[in-house]
Parts: structure tokens; C-alpha cells; sequence
């Protein structure tokens, strides 16, 4: 009887194993797809901040007139 109890016991906790398994797995991949698209923002906002960047002006050596910064 005892042996047939822990051997439930055992079954149950390699159940528990890998819904614990399965539940890191989809946390890791949610974990993955947010850092994508992260970084796919953060391109996006370096893009526009390079295409503005183009209309910064700035002095010139002689303080006299604006140009633009390439």
C-alpha cells in the first residue's frame, strides 16, 4: 500500500513538473516577444531622431550665420 502511494505521489509531482515547465516557457516567450518589440520601438525612435537631427542648426566659426548639421 505504501508503494503504491508513493508511486501516485511521485506521478503527480512529474504532472506538476511540467505544468511549472510549460508555464516558465510561455512567461519566457512573452518575456522575448515584449523585448522585441522593445527594441524595434527604440529603432524606430533612433530613425526619427536622426532624420531631425538633420534640422538642428547650429553656429557657425564666425557666430554670423546658422547651417545646417549633417
Amino acid at each position: 500500500m505504501v508503494h503504491m502511494i508513493t508511486i501516485i505521489v511521485l506521478l503527480l509531482l512529474i504532472v506538476l513538473l511540467c505544468f511549472v515547465i510549460g508555464a516558465q516557457s510561455d512567461y519566457i516567450d512573452k518575456l522575448k516577444y515584449g523585448m522585441k518589440h522593445k527594441l524595434r520601438v527604440e529603432q524606430e525612435l533612433r530613425t526619427q531622431n536622426n532624420h531631425l537631427r538633420y534640422y538642428v542648426t547650429r553656429k557657425d566659426s564666425n557666430n554670423k550665420t546658422y547651417v545646417r548639421r549633417q
